[in-house]
């Protein structure tokens, strides 16, 4: 599956632990893995320390994709998004729920941080997609990944 993308959660513990980078980095030439068909996964609060954040800029030196999880489900920035190396936004499942729900500011939300993180040249996923009318909606409002139980359960 040459196509096929990795995607790992990391803690922020673990991103901003020494010697990290440089595992990934050993892992990578071990495995023969195109650093860039791996995604590692951080929560948006977990790039607040300073360690976390040059490691971020490592992986991305590599080219290592570095996601935003859960974006919006705490006290999001947007100045987190123009400061913070990632290159991926993953939106949280709630704006998706209020979205398809028809709440017209969440809607509203949506394709503003869509625009936004397009502009940043950064790849938006929407996170909990369990409805086909969800998923129309979330490309109505220019959301073009997502993810969820539409397409499988665990």
């Amino acid at each position: 599956f040459p196509s096929l993308g990795l995607h790992v959660n990391v803690s922020s513990r673990t991103l901003a632990s020494i010697g990290y980078v440089e595992r990934v980095h050993e892992l990578i030439g071990e495995t023969g893995i195109d650093p860039a068909s791996l995604t590692v996964e951080i929560l948006e609060h977990s790039l607040l320390e300073g360690a976390a954040v040059l490691a971020v800029r490592q992986l991305r030196e590599q080219r290592i994709s570095v996601a935003l999880d859960d974006f919006g489900a705490g006290c999001s920035s947007l100045a987190h998004l123009v400061s913070l190396p990632a290159n991926i936004l993953k939106l949280d499942r709630a704006f998706v729920c209020a979205a398809a729900g028809g709440d017209r500011r969440t809607k509203s939300l949506v394709r503003v941080i869509t625009t936004l993180a397009r502009d940043l040249q950064m790849t938006v996923i929407a996170e909990g997609v369990e409805t086909a009318d969800q998923l129309t909606l979330l490309d109505e409002l220019g959301v073009s990944l997502a993810q969820g139980h539409l397409w499988g359960r665990p």
